[in-house]
């Protein structure tokens, strides 16, 4: 019995020195069934080529947000923000893209499902590389068990609002030790404001981008409807409209790319931010 004893201890203390992360993750895609968006997630230890593949939804990650925090002792610690539920619904979906693009516009975005992958992606990683919730079990086993654990229902209700509000009021009105304490908490306020702010102004700029691609494919589809008849006088003049029709394409491209990239890169990370900023 003693050697067994030793052996288990021996196998947890062995767990706990292992660097992190313990795990390596990534989501490649996510795709939407029935009412819920579905990610698949690829997750595979240091060093071993076979992995876990599993699928999860938004629920299981708020799930598994909510054990973490309950779980550990989580005064003084910082924790990853979870990333907004993904949109599912066609028509909430539709709605946003014309808030973006305009109501009167005729293209209309596909899903973003690409950027809500990078979104839980990072999500994940900053768990599983964080000090206090990297070596969770419950991480553990939402990452390599096939079936996803069994929910309860998170209370996200009135009480927690108004304990949340008390929180903020009871520490906003404590007075800090001495001038340096202060300091800090003065530019932690206005960081979070210029994170917030960054992200905000960031987003417009691609909304921007995206409304100059849908203005340069509506000016491109009318001017190849305006091409005059097949006239030798006129021969020159379709080619001079066939000529813009194709720039403006070219341009809708160009800004749809550029668009695309910086939502990817510097969006997440604004984004981020910002979530951070909130909690």
């Amino acid at each position: 019995m003693e050697d067994e004893g030793e052996a288990v201890a021996s196998a947890s203390n062995s767990y706990n020195q292992t660097p992190l992360p313990l795990f390596n993750v990534e989501i490649p895609e996510a795709v939407k069934r029935a009412e819920n968006v579905m990610f698949t997630i690829h997750t595979s230890v240091p060093g071993q080529e076979k992995g876990h593949i599993v699928l999860r939804q938004f629920e299981d990650f708020e799930w598994l947000h909510h054990n973490l925090i309950v779980s550990n002792n989580i005064e003084g610690v910082i924790i990853p923000p979870l990333p907004a539920k993904p949109l599912s619904d066609p028509k909430s979906a539709e709605a946003l893209s014309r808030r973006q693009l305009g109501d009167h516009t005729r293209v209309l975005r596909g899903d973003q499902f690409e950027t809500d992958c990078k979104a839980f992606q990072k999500y994940l990683q900053l768990m599983l590389c964080h000090h206090v919730f990297g070596r969770d079990t419950n991480l553990a086993s939402f990452l390599t068990d096939n079936e996803a654990p069994v929910r309860a229902r998170v209370n996200k209700g009135l009480m927690n609002r108004l304990t949340n509000a008390l929180d903020n009021a009871r520490k906003g009105n404590h007075k800090d030790v001495d001038d340096y304490f202060t300091a800090q908490r003065h530019f932690a306020n206005e960081y979070s404001k210029a994170a917030k702010e960054a992200s905000l102004n960031f987003n417009k700029l691609l909304v921007a981008q995206w409304r100059l691609s849908s203005q340069y494919r509506i000016l491109a589809t009318e001017l190849t409807s305006c091409e005059a008849e097949r006239d030798e006088s006129l021969v020159k003049l379709n080619r001079i409209l066939k000529l813009l029709s194709e720039g403006c394409e070219d341009e809708a491209a160009c800004y749809e790319l550029k668009s695309g990239q910086g939502e990817m890169t510097l969006g997440l990370y604004f984004d981020l931010m910002a979530r951070y900023s909130d909690h």
